[in-house]
């Protein structure tokens, strides 16, 4: 599973779930879950500033041309965007009003895969 999280340095929820992802991957990500950060309207100096004060673990992109955002039709950040192996849009999450949806979805997935490298919550929150 990977999946996109999408957000931007002018994005004050998408910040507070920074750390969240971030353990998240650290858990998981030897149960396969691969996240790669996808940065909006975000300048270089922003995103190394971002990637310092949260410790981000995981690969991070700019797209200064916003393709992401026109491709998922986003309207709201932060986004979550999940894609199976070969790249299929398998569901997306917007807001943080859906994270914690998208948090259960991720434990869901990788509890089903039996994966024994880790369980529970991600902790922060």
């Amino acid at each position: 599973m990977t999946v996109l999280f999408v957000f931007a340095d002018w994005c004050d929820y998408c910040k507070g779930e920074m750390g969240t992802v971030t353990s998240l991957y650290s858990k998981y990500r030897s149960c396969g879950l691969e996240i790669v950060g996808v940065a909006l309207d975000t300048s270089d100096e922003s995103l190394k500033k971002i990637s310092k004060q949260y410790k981000i673990n995981f690969p991070v992109v700019q797209d200064r041309l916003n393709l992401t955002r026109k491709k998922f039709h986003l309207k709201v950040l932060p986004h979550f965007i999940v894609l199976n192996k070969q790249g299929n849009l398998l569901t997306q999450f917007s807001g943080t009003k859906d994270s914690g949806d998208f948090y259960a979805a991720v434990r869901k997935t990788i509890e089903a895969k039996k994966c024994t490298a880790v369980t529970g919550k991600p902790e922060s929150r």
